[in-house]
């Protein structure tokens, strides 16, 4: 198949098998899983497929001090799969100087994760505050490149390595029976490493990601 075609296949087939431990005694609790996780990614008229065995643990330990206070860790593994319209190889124009087109040869990439939280519950009121650490290994994002005829192509592509760390706070306050606000606040520090240094060298940034919401209930089970 080439770019002009619009024609395009693919089976995406996933096989896992998991086990999960719990103990727990007085204020302690933990849970360790681990899920063993198989793929086979195959492009229609294509040789070539992406085949590839996984260990992905999760892990999770607890402790309460009492009613109010109580702390957490956690650590988790997961894959992430290119999608059908990242795979796709076909050209489309968003526009007169835009070209998209996606890249039958996209691997997955794993997700790391591993957070430190402590929670903090008095009634109607509930913070949670967290230290954490995430890691995207190969991961896939787009790439601009510019023709020498002016179009913008933009594609899929395994990109490099994205580390991210720091602290975040949410929580919910319930005001009275119908009405509850939400918030969370996201400070972290994160650096990407490209596979190709030339193009992509290391970069580093601090950022903040903030959320507020609010549920409102009504009768009849009606939310807004």
């Amino acid at each position: 198949q080439n770019g002009h075609e619009d024609d395009f296949g693919f089976t995406n087939q996933v096989s896992a098998a998991y086990a999960t431990l719990s103990w727990q005694k007085s204020a302690f609790d933990m849970e360790f899983g681990m899920r063993t996780e198989s793929f086979n990614i195959a492009i229609a008229n294509q040789e070539q497929q992406t085949k590839e065995l996984n260990l992905l643990p999760n892990v999770r330990l607890g402790y309460r001090w009492n009613e109010k206070h109580a702390v957490r860790f956690f650590l988790r593994s997961s894959m992430i799969y290119p999608m059908f319209h990242q795979l796709n190889n076909f050209e489309a124009f968003a526009d007169p100087f835009t070209m998209l087109t996606g890249n039958m040869g996209l691997q997955p990439y794993r997700f790391n994760s591993s957070n430190v939280e402590h929670i903090w519950s008095n009634g109607n009121l509930m913070l949670i505050t967290a230290a954490f650490i995430e890691q995207r290994t190969n991961i896939i994002n787009t790439l601009h490149s510019i023709h020498e005829t002016g179009i913008v192509e933009v594609s899929f592509e395994n990109l490099g390595d994205l580390y991210q760390y720091g602290m975040q706070s949410s929580g919910a306050l319930n005001l009275g029976k119908r009405l509850s606000l939400n918030h969370s606040v996201r400070l972290f520090n994160t650096n990407s490493r490209g596979h190709d240094a030339g193009s992509f060298p290391v970069r580093n940034k601090l950022a903040i990601e903030t959320g507020l919401s609010g549920v409102m209930a009504f009768e009849n089970d009606f939310f807004l």
